[in-house]
């Protein structure tokens, strides 16, 4: 990630939504980077995953309906897991 918008926080309390990100890229023109963020189906880890998630491991989502943050329409995206580079989730919610 090289810079943030000066108005990215204002922009994301002023999107009245509870728990949202932004896509983010690796640089100008780069991929995406969140793979952890998405929005969707939740699939629940099977007891190798979850042993391996406890260990610092990663679970990426699966094949239920779920859509990565670079998937998403509009300026943020509202989320089901967080993980992401750029969150903001309303302190009312947390």
């Amino acid at each position: 990630m090289i810079r943030v918008p000066n108005d990215l926080l204002g922009r994301m309390i002023d999107s009245g939504k509870d728990a949202i990100t932004t896509a983010t890229r690796s640089g100008p023109g780069g991929g995406f980077i969140d793979w952890n963020a998405w929005v969707g189906e939740r699939i629940k880890p099977s007891a190798e995953e979850q042993a391996t998630l406890e260990q610092g491991g990663i679970l990426v989502p699966g094949p239920k309906s779920v859509k990565l943050t670079r998937e998403l329409q509009g300026e943020f995206g509202e989320l089901d897991s967080v993980g992401a580079t750029v969150l903001f989730v309303r302190g009312e919610v947390h």
